[in-house]
C-alpha cells in the first residue's frame, strides 16, 4: 500500500514481513520520478503540498507541532538519505561523461597512432626509393664523366669507375633519411631463414635463401646460385617443400604426439583425452597429414574402457578422406592404436 501515515511506515518497518520503499519524488515539478528505493519508507511531502495550495502558514506550523519531535527527525533522516542518492547519481552521470571523454580520446589516439605509423612507412620506403633513383643516375652520370676522362690523358691516371661510384654513393648515403630507409628495409630482412624464398627489390627475380652471413645471402635463383646483400631482399615467407621432400619423412608442427614411426605414417597421441576434446585434435592431425601426402595416420587411444576407441573408429569410419581403418598390430600397439590408410 502507500501512504503519508508514519505510524503504518514505522509498522511495517518494524516487521519482518514487510518491505518499506520509497517512491522518489521531484520537489520542482512537484511529480514523482518513478524511481523506487527500498528500505526508505520516504519523507511526506503532505506539508510541502499543502504549502504550495496557499495553506496558511499557522495551520502548517500546528500541524508539525502535532506530528511531534520524532517526525521531525525521521524527516530529517529520510531528506539526509534522499540527498545522498543525489550525490550518488550525480558522481554516476559525472563517470559516465569522464568513461566517454576516456574512450573518445582513445580512440582518438589509436587512429593518430595508426596514422603515424602509416606516415612514418610511406616516408621511408619512398626515401629508399629516392636513394635508389639517385644511385643510378649518380652511376649514370660518373659513367659519362669517365667517358669524358677517357680522353684526357692526364686525369685519366686518377678516374676510376669503381672509386668515383664508391665515392659518390658513400656522399649520399650519409643523409640521415636514408640512412633511417636502409635500416629499416635491413630489420625486414633478419626475419630471413634458409629454406625461405625472398624477392630481389626493385625487381621481379625471387629465389630460395640457402645461407645468410651478416651483410649478405646466396640466393638460388632458376638453378644458379647469386649473392645478393640482405638489405636488397624483401622476405615472401616459407619455400614450396621440393617433391623428394614430400616424399621424405613427414614433419608437424601440431605437438600433440610423437614423432612419425615412419616416412609416411604420423601419430597422435589421445590417450586420457576426453571423446569431445579428442576427436578435434585428431580431425587437425589428419588434415596436416592429407596436406603433407603422408600415406597413414597412426591414432594412439590406448585400451581402458573402449569408449574413447570406439568413438574415434566410428567417427572415422566413414570419413570422406579414409580409405580404410583397422586395429594395430603387435607391433603398432594392438587394439590400443587404430591404424588409419588416407586415400
Amino acid at each position: 500500500m502507500t501512504t503519508h501515515f508514519s505510524a503504518l511506515k514505522n509498522f511495517a518497518a518494524a516487521r519482518s514481513d514487510s518491505v518499506c520503499a520509497a517512491m522518489e519524488f521531484d520537489e520542482e515539478t512537484g511529480r514523482p520520478n518513478y524511481r523506487l528505493h527500498p528500505g526508505l519508507s520516504g519523507r511526506s511531502r503532505a506539508l510541502s503540498v499543502a504549502r504550495e495550495q496557499g495553506l496558511p502558514e499557522t495551520v502548517l506550523r500546528r500541524s508539525r507541532d502535532i506530528l511531534g519531535e520524532a517526525w521531525r527527525r525521521r524527516e530529517e533522516r529520510e531528506a539526509e538519505a534522499e540527498a545522498a542518492i543525489e550525490r550518488l547519481r550525480h558522481s554516476e552521470r559525472e563517470l559516465a561523461r569522464e568513461r566517454d571523454a576516456a574512450r573518445r580520446e582513445a580512440d582518438k589516439l589509436a587512429k593518430e597512432r595508426e596514422a603515424s605509423a602509416a606516415e612514418r612507412a610511406r616516408m621511408l620506403e619512398e626515401g629508399l626509393a629516392g636513394f635508389e633513383r639517385a644511385r643510378r643516375d649518380l652511376a649514370r652520370r660518373v659513367e659519362e664523366e669517365i667517358l669524358a676522362i677517357r680522353t684526357d690523358a692526364s686525369r685519366r691516371a686518377e678516374a676510376s669507375t669503381e672509386r668515383l661510384i664508391a665515392r659518390s654513393e658513400a656522399a649520399a648515403s650519409s643523409e640521415p633519411v636514408l640512412i633511417e630507409a636502409q635500416e629499416e628495409a635491413l630489420a625486414k630482412t633478419r626475419e630471413l631463414a634458409a629454406g625461405e624464398r625472398a624477392r630481389i627489390r626493385g625487381s621481379r627475380t625471387t629465389g630460395v635463401v640457402l645461407s645468410l652471413d651478416a651483410e649478405a645471402a646466396w640466393l638460388e635463383v632458376s638453378g644458379k646460385r647469386m649473392r645478393v646483400p640482405r638489405a636488397n631482399l624483401e622476405p615472401m615467407g616459407a619455400a614450396e617443400p621440393s617433391p623428394e621432400k614430400k616424399r621424405g619423412v613427414v614433419t608437424s608442427s601440431v605437438p600433440a604426439g610423437p614423432e612419425p614411426v615412419n616416412a609416411t605414417t604420423i601419430e597422435i597421441n589421445v590417450i586420457g583425452r576426453r571423446i569431445e576434446d579428442a576427436l578435434p585434435e585428431i580431425e587437425k592431425r589428419l588434415d596436416e597429414a592429407l596436406l603433407t601426402g603422408a600415406g597413414h595416420l597412426r591414432i594412439i587411444h590406448g585400451h581402458g574402457t573402449g569408449r574413447l576407441r570406439d568413438a574415434v573408429r566410428d567417427h572415422f569410419r566413414d570419413h570422406p578422406s579414409i580409405a580404410s581403418l583397422r586395429a594395430g598390430d603387435a607391433r603398432e600397439g594392438g587394439n590400443g592404436a587404430t591404424i588409419v590408410e588416407l586415400k
